[in-house]
Protein backbone atom coordinates (compact mmCIF):
# COMPACT_ATOMS: atom_id res chain seq x y z
CA UNK A 1 0.00 0.00 0.00
CA UNK A 2 1.21 3.46 -1.09
CA UNK A 3 1.76 6.11 1.30
CA UNK A 4 -0.85 8.43 0.14
CA UNK A 5 -3.49 5.05 0.57
CA UNK A 6 -1.98 5.02 4.32
CA UNK A 7 -2.80 8.78 4.97
CA UNK A 8 -5.85 8.70 3.46
CA UNK A 9 -6.70 6.13 5.61
CA UNK A 10 -5.40 7.60 8.73
CA UNK A 11 -7.16 10.56 7.99
CA UNK A 12 -10.50 8.73 7.55
CA UNK A 13 -9.92 6.98 11.38
CA UNK A 14 -9.38 10.39 12.40
CA UNK A 15 -12.65 11.82 11.30
CA UNK A 16 -14.41 9.20 12.80
CA UNK A 17 -12.83 8.83 16.00
CA UNK A 18 -13.53 13.06 16.38
CA UNK A 19 -17.43 12.40 15.48
CA UNK A 20 -17.27 9.57 18.26
CA UNK A 21 -15.86 12.16 20.93
CA UNK A 22 -17.76 14.74 19.67
CA UNK A 23 -20.97 12.44 20.36
CA UNK A 24 -19.49 11.15 23.68
CA UNK A 25 -19.42 15.47 25.20
CA UNK A 26 -22.59 16.05 24.04
CA UNK A 27 -24.04 13.25 25.86
CA UNK A 28 -22.40 14.40 29.18
CA UNK A 29 -24.92 16.34 29.78
CA UNK A 30 -27.70 13.98 29.85
CA UNK A 31 -27.64 12.70 33.23
CA UNK A 32 -27.79 15.77 34.78
CA UNK A 33 -30.43 16.77 32.43
CA UNK A 34 -32.53 13.62 33.06
CA UNK A 35 -32.12 14.66 37.26
CA UNK A 36 -33.71 18.18 36.11
CA UNK A 37 -36.37 16.52 34.59
CA UNK A 38 -37.20 14.11 37.22
CA UNK A 39 -37.21 16.99 39.73
CA UNK A 40 -39.27 19.14 37.79
CA UNK A 41 -41.84 15.94 37.08
CA UNK A 42 -41.70 15.30 40.96
CA UNK A 43 -43.20 19.09 40.93
CA UNK A 44 -45.73 18.34 38.30
CA UNK A 45 -46.73 15.38 40.14
CA UNK A 46 -47.53 17.31 43.24
CA UNK A 47 -49.77 20.19 41.82
CA UNK A 48 -51.38 17.13 39.35
CA UNK A 49 -52.85 15.49 42.39
CA UNK A 50 -53.81 18.99 44.23
CA UNK A 51 -55.81 20.00 41.34
CA UNK A 52 -57.63 16.17 41.61
CA UNK A 53 -58.31 16.57 44.85
CA UNK A 54 -59.47 20.47 43.48
CA UNK A 55 -61.36 18.79 40.72
CA UNK A 56 -62.89 15.96 42.19
CA UNK A 57 -63.87 18.11 45.46
CA UNK A 58 -65.62 20.70 42.96
CA UNK A 59 -67.14 17.73 40.69
CA UNK A 60 -69.05 15.73 43.75
CA UNK A 61 -72.62 16.38 45.00
CA UNK A 62 -74.41 14.16 48.03
CA UNK A 63 -77.86 13.31 47.16
CA UNK A 64 -80.20 10.97 48.70
CA UNK A 65 -82.67 8.24 46.72
CA UNK A 66 -84.86 6.53 48.87
CA UNK A 67 -83.12 7.00 52.00
CA UNK A 68 -79.38 6.17 50.86
CA UNK A 69 -76.77 8.42 50.35
CA UNK A 70 -75.34 8.81 46.54
CA UNK A 71 -72.09 10.58 45.02
CA UNK A 72 -73.76 12.46 42.00
CA UNK A 73 -71.45 14.48 39.42
CA UNK A 74 -72.37 17.81 39.08
CA UNK A 75 -72.67 19.44 35.43
CA UNK A 76 -69.28 20.15 33.67
CA UNK A 77 -70.22 23.90 33.56
CA UNK A 78 -70.81 24.17 37.22
CA UNK A 79 -67.36 22.56 38.17
CA UNK A 80 -65.67 24.82 35.97
CA UNK A 81 -66.95 27.76 37.34
CA UNK A 82 -66.32 26.58 40.65
CA UNK A 83 -62.85 25.90 39.35
CA UNK A 84 -62.68 29.47 37.68
CA UNK A 85 -63.83 31.48 40.97
CA UNK A 86 -61.30 29.04 43.27
CA UNK A 87 -58.48 30.86 40.84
Amino acid sequence: MADNDTNILLEDINHQLKAVLEGQAAMASVPGDISEIKDRLTSVEGDVKAIKAAVTDQSKENIGIHGQQETVLKDHETRITGLEQAA
